[in-house]
């Protein structure tokens, strides 16, 4: 007997970016690489179309369906006859209530997409179908996340439903964030004491969250790094850091000027303390870390890495 085709399923509400989640997500091989055979069953039409261009380089066939009556176990062999899949995306419609899958299929992944700009009006005229909507989500994928204290309403509202499930969030420019309540550390207060395994959390969420930081002093642990091609009293400062695995370590570094009397050479591991600011590089904000006290630290590895959790 044949394994059953895995499905991705994604819901969402009307306009909420269901399908430029998908198109993006298939465009970049997010889930299966571009040699797979796909089918993309769509429930609903929104005003965003699938791009042609992206479903053919990824062998994607298209199925639309008009009603859950044409849900049935026969449709869902069909399908796996006539186009022997490798994976099954849907596009669901929420209106349509729970979705039920014959054993020809399985439900690998649900994910459910949010525009944080208009959830807030579901969720107060709907609220059973947002329950329904979330019960088998594993992550949430929220775009338009510019007011955070309204992204963090609804991040406690939504984890009441289902606590176990992700989160990925977006800014309106398409930006990664981070909620100041999910950092382990503290951002209320003018210091930030950065945990020595959070450098990576730190140094992205600095990047991406720059009023968070501007003007306040924060300590890291950090490894100085210095050579012929840095000017006097500057070197960068930083952490081997693995994003993902063994093979995706990267050295991530902030400009710092060392403005104390400790003289700082390279290869040298450093608890340090400073005032961060913002300067502009080609019209691009980056982080200048001025350091106003530090403490060598020794016994130290080279190859040291840390992950971002």
């Amino acid at each position: 007997m044949s394994m059953p085709v895995p499905i991705i399923a994604v819901n969402g509400f009307l306009e909420s970016g269901k399908t430029f989640f998908l198109n993006e997500a298939i465009d970049q091989e997010t889930f299966i690489d571009s040699v797979a055979r796909c089918v993309l069953v769509l429930c609903e039409q929104g005003e965003e179309e699938y791009d042609p261009a992206v479903m053919r380089a990824n062998h994607v066939n298209v199925v639309e369906v008009s009603s859950p009556a044409e849900l049935t176990e026969e449709f869902y062999r069909g399908i796996v006859r006539k186009y022997r899949p490798d994976l099954i995306y849907i596009e669901q419609n929420v209106m349509w209530g729970n979705y039920e899958y014959p054993p020809c299929v399985e439900l690998a992944q649900q994910l459910t997409v949010i525009d944080a700009a208009t959830f807030q009006i579901y969720f107060n005229n709907m609220r059973q179908r947002v329950v329904d909507m979330l019960r088998l989500t594993e992550a949430v994928i929220m775009y338009n996340c510019d007011d955070e204290s309204a992204v963090t309403a609804i991040k406690r509202s939504l984890q009441l439903i289902n606590p176990k499930m992700g989160f990925l969030l977006f800014n309106s420019f398409g930006d990664t964030i981070s909620l100041a309540d999910d950092l382990p550390y503290s951002v209320e207060t003018d210091y930030i004491n950065v945990a020595d395994e959070d450098y990576g959390i730190f140094y992205v969420d600095s990047y991406e969250n720059h009023a968070r930081y501007n003007g306040k002093t924060v300590e890291i642990t950090i490894k100085a790094v210095l050579d012929d091609t840095i000017p006097e009293g500057f070197f960068v400062g930083g952490r081997r850091v693995m994003t993902c695995c063994a093979d995706d370590i990267s050295f991530l570094g902030v400009v710092c000027y060392n403005n104390t009397s400790c003289r700082i050479q390279n290869g040298d591991w450093l608890r340090a303390v400073g005032e961060v600011s913002y300067k502009l590089v080609d019209n691009e904000p980056h982080m200048l870390f001025t350091v106003i006290s530090c403490k060598k630290l020794t016994g130290r590895s080279d190859d040291e890495t840390i992950g971002i959790q």
